[in-house]
């Protein structure tokens, strides 16, 4: 077990315990050095439980999860494993699960269930939209965390699998009981209906204060006194969900959220008064023959009137800074999500910092997540507009490169710099540029792993090389000088990790020392600015390393 003041891996200082299970211990920890908190899982191999199964689905997990990016799913960023134990260190989420509001406070108002349902649809039609989809499997109140801002977030990745559409069967029984779909247990393959039964049973603890497990599957919603305590259509949506038959099911989150939308619509009273609406229907159709006439003749003024207001909310938010500003471009891209100066105006301001948050990272996503007409997404909107669409690729990519959370992410500029790079409008500075950069965050996908030899997968003379063109081109386009030192301290870091490694790939000490020389002259110009205090101090402490890391390899 961890000791409170200890530093895991030399980074990770706990600063106490925040969770306990049967299998794991969950701390709270601070990377002192970049001023970021994470949540450290803590797996001990002595435990009664198959580990070598535990461990394989951690390493599943930690895969799975570096392709995701979605504001209700984690980041693992790091897996250490002891000899006693190990150690997964991932984003750190304030606030308690669903199923330990209901063990404090009991059941939930209807109102919250039905705005968490949505929520879990969203992120579930986000999985099920991957190629190839996501089945999580395990949807329950204990794997999803409730915000203090009321947002939820989905942990715990460790039994979702990649859907198969070759295979009939799964090839592991595994799942909660009470949660689980039956094809979960055998004679089937789960699927994203498996996720629907799941959710359903979760809505059913929320709206009954209880899991579904502690009732028998048959009595479930079946006497007058078991009803729960939500309305008619809420009850028949959860009965549809946690049907036995998936075929009897919802067949997508995306129409279980249409039901959810419609809930009310699903009660006798209201279902009676559809019927008698549709004989008011004939009446109402030459009114709408004539009406559509109108449409027809007013449409040029409709988009007339379209095009003012998003250059009125573009005028309104130059004026703006912050919250009123995001607000208002917010709008912009409500009123058209084609046009690629709402997305650019945002990156410019959340980048105003020089940080791009992860709650920036959230907003920004969430709106080229938003749908639209026929159901499409903003970004599969702007995307039609090829030429903004690109130009918002490379801003992306360089604001996720450089600047999330101070430190950059490199991973999650990979698929912006990849789009960037194949563009035909971006000048051909940036289109390389943007190459460089996708081979560098490649680098980082595989660094450290080892293959079967023993050998690096990756070539440290080229990740190298690749850096220092970077800096070189930084250095020419004089675009931002806090991206320029960042290169730098990606280089200084890697020297100081991978000098042998580098050396062995051919890269000699001298064009070393060279790179750290030009590092120098670029923190002495640093100086002169104000405002880079900080980078300068971890840069120059780095450089001290660097050198002497060279120079104890070369004696």
């Amino acid at each position: 077990m961890l000791t409170i003041g200890s530093v895991l891996d030399g980074k990770y200082k706990i600063l106490n315990q925040i969770g306990t299970g049967g299998m794991s211990t969950v701390y709270l920890a601070m990377n002192e050095k970049v001023n970021r908190q994470w949540a450290v899982k803590e797996i001990k191999k002595d435990r009664p439980y198959n580990f070598a199964l535990m461990k394989q689905g951690i390493l599943r997990e930690m895969e799975m999860l570096r392709t995701l990016y979605h504001p209700m799913i984690p980041r693992i960023c790091d897996v250490i494993e002891k000899s006693d134990a190990i150690f997964i260190v991932m984003d750190y989420i304030e606030g308690r699960t669903l199923g330990k509001l209901v063990e404090e406070e009991g059941a939930q108002e209807e109102r919250y269930i039905i705005a968490w349902a949505k929520q879990l649809c969203q992120v579930l039609a986000y999985l099920h939209s991957r190629i190839p989809p996501i089945i999580y499997r395990d949807m329950k109140p204990a794997n999803i965390m409730l915000k203090p801002n009321g947002d939820l977030m989905l942990i715990d990745f460790g039994i979702s699998r990649e859907f198969c559409a070759d295979h009939t069967e799964d090839t592991i029984c595994l799942g909660t009981q009470g949660y689980a779909a039956p094809e979960q247990f055998g004679g089937g393959q789960s699927d994203e209906r498996t996720d629907i039964y799941g959710l359903g049973a979760t809505l059913y603890h929320l709206a009954a204060g209880e899991s579904p497990n502690k009732m028998a599957r048959s009595r479930l919603f079946e006497k007058e006194e078991d009803s729960l305590k939500i309305s008619e259509g809420l009850e028949r949506i959860i009965k549809k969900c946690m049907a036995e038959n998936p075929q009897e099911r919802y067949q997508s989150s995306r129409e279980l959220w249409y039901a959810l939308e419609h809930y009310q619509e699903l009660e006798c009273k209201t279902m009676k008064r559809q019927k008698k609406k549709l004989f008011l229907c004939g009446g109402l159709l030459a009114q709408a023959v004539f009406s559509l006439g109108v449409w027809l003749f007013s449409g040029q003024r409709i988009r007339e009137l379209q095009r003012e207001n998003y250059e009125c909310c573009l005028q309104m938010a130059s004026n703006q800074e912050g919250e009123e500003k995001i607000l208002l471009l917010k709008k912009a891209a409500d009123i058209n999500p084609k046009k690629e100066e709402t997305y650019l105006k945002l990156i410019e301001e959340f980048l105003r910092d020089n940080n791009f948050s992860h709650q920036e990272d959230e907003i920004f996503r969430e709106i080229l997540n938003k749908k639209g007409k026929q159901k499409k997404t903003y970004e599969m909107m702007v995307a039609e507009n090829k030429e903004g669409y690109e130009k918002i690729a490379y801003e992306t990519g360089t604001a996720y490169f450089f600047f999330y959370e101070n430190t950059g992410s490199k991973e999650r500029s990979i698929k912006w710099f990849q789009i960037a790079r194949e563009a035909e409008n971006l000048e051909e500075q940036k289109k390389v540029r943007a190459s460089v950069c996708v081979r560098i965050a490649e680098y980082w996908k595989d660094m450290g792993r080892r293959k079967k030899t023993g050998d690096f997968e990756i070539s440290h003379g080229a990740y190298f090389q690749d850096l220092r063109t970077l800096y070189q081109m930084q250095r020419e386009q004089k675009e931002n000088k806090v991206m320029t030192l960042k290169v730098c301290q990606e280089m200084f870091m890697q020297m100081i990790q991978y000098t042998a490694e580098m050396m062995k790939d051919g890269i000699t000490a001298e064009e070393m020392k060279s790179v750290l020389e030009d590092g120098r002259k670029e923190i002495e110009e640093a100086k002169k600015e104000a405002g880079l205090e900080k980078i300068i101090q971890i840069l120059e402490e780095e450089l001290k390393q660097a050198e002497q890391k060279i120079k104890m390899e070369r004696s």
